[in-house]
């Protein structure tokens, strides 16, 4: 969910913040959104929170490597936004060691602007957190290393808990 998404929520009443800790633009995900809100948001829209499961499907699309681009993490470049050499000196959640290479980013990168998985889906590995139905997050974010942003990487989150670099990713239930 990107924050135009948000301002046609916010003509409708509903509002969410993005983080103040760098520059976004409408492009940005939205972050600082606790678990609650965005099953609010996205309900409205006649949309749910993916599960777990659900999430780590979407990203394998159908690989069972560590990340969907393969098993070298330097296989990321282009894919995903995570802690990199152009961070160098910020450490974050532990990760005092960023990856060699540069992703371009040292925060959240606009939704769409890295390669997407075999699904078509973006962002999958880094940017942001990405809450789930069963109250786990998954996928890393811009400020962690590659290692946490594993395909099967989970993580349990309080549904109160509304940091600057947790983000939502909309599922629809498929009806037969």
């Amino acid at each position: 969910v990107s924050p135009a998404d948000v301002d046609a929520l916010s003509a409708r009443g509903i509002a969410m913040a993005p983080s103040a800790s760098a520059p976004v633009t409408l492009a940005h995900p939205v972050e600082n959104i606790s678990w609650h809100r965005g099953r609010a948001v996205l309900a409205r829209w006649g949309l749910r929170l993916p599960s777990g499961d659900e999430w780590e499907a979407a990203c394998r699309a159908g690989t069972t490597t560590r990340w969907y681009t393969g098993d070298d993490s330097a296989s990321l470049l282009g894919s995903a936004n995570v802690l990199d050499a152009l961070a160098k000196g910020l450490v974050y959640h532990g990760h005092p060691s960023p990856e060699p290479f540069v992703d371009g980013f040292v925060h959240t990168a606009a939704v769409g602007r890295l390669a997407p998985n075999a699904f078509g889906f973006h962002d999958m590995h880094g940017n942001v957190w990405e809450m789930c139905e069963d109250l786990v997050d998954c996928g890393g974010a811009h400020n962690v290393g590659s290692d946490a942003c594993r395909s099967a990487v989970r993580n349990r989150i309080a549904p109160e808990f509304a940091g600057g670099y947790m983000g939502v990713r909309p599922a629809r239930s498929l009806r037969p």
